[in-house]
């Protein structure tokens, strides 16, 4: 599953990573922002204009927030 997104007017805050995890999964969304692709679990959490939303439950046209300098 591909879904294409756009970038929102917010403003980045400076965070640093503290942990990074990878687990096998069955099945996956690849959203593409940019011209980047990341692969995200369907339960994954993505932040949009209509809230957070599963990665699962994205709609065609959904607005993702992002850092607007990718």
């Amino acid at each position: 599953i591909s879904v294409a997104v756009g970038h929102s007017s917010l403003q980045p805050v400076l965070a640093h990573v503290g942990h990074v995890h990878s687990r096998e999964a069955e099945e996956v969304i690849e959203l593409k922002v940019d011209g980047q692709t990341i692969q995200l679990t369907l339960e994954h959490p993505v932040l949009t204009k209509r809230g957070w939303v599963k990665a699962g439950d994205l709609i065609v046209d959904d607005e993702v927030l992002c850092d607007k300098n990718g």
